[in-house]
């Protein structure tokens, strides 16, 4: 038996708010290869995942702790849907389907989410950046994070 701790989401989530992306998983699965791969993952709320989507995978993310927005564009960079995951609230929970263009938004320090996603990981096919969105680690990115964040009223 595998379990998903406190003591272990403290760990991660400490690691998260030094990592230069302001976040940090932590896998379960063994390998690469693994059909089903599956982590959790600390996200800090000014940590900015650019746009993306996986071909032939889908995704589900759980809330284990904090608040955290789930974001769906079309091909052109516009919001589709949107949902605010709350460890206390209403949504626990998406799936995001192939093909689907989407970002997480981390709306509380050290929020925490349970991911599976189809595998296996191959680095250089495993997912496609959006061209209309800057790319991570840049000063656009984080304009970009503060905007879709005034866009969807989620500032808090």
């Amino acid at each position: 038996m595998i379990k998903i701790t406190t003591g272990l989401i403290d760990e991660i989530a400490e690691k998260s708010r030094a990592a230069a992306r302001r976040r940090q998983n932590y896998c379960f699965h063994k390998e690469d290869a693994d059909t089903l791969q599956r982590m959790i993952n600390v996200i800090q709320p000014d940590s900015y995942t650019r746009p993306h989507r996986h071909i032939g995978k889908r995704e589900a993310f759980l809330i284990l702790s904090g608040r955290l927005a789930a974001v769906e564009f079309n091909a052109n960079g516009e919001v589709i849907d949107a949902a605010v995951l709350d460890e206390s609230g209403e949504n626990k929970g998406v799936e995001v389907l192939s093909g689907t263009w989407h970002t997480f938004v981390s709306l509380e320090e050290d929020s925490c989410v349970y991911e599976l996603k189809d595998g296996p990981y191959v680095k250089e096919t495993d997912k496609e950046f959006a061209n209309w969105a800057p790319e991570e680690n840049s000063p656009e990115g984080q304009q970009y994070l503060k905007a879709l964040k005034t866009k969807l009223n989620i500032n808090k």
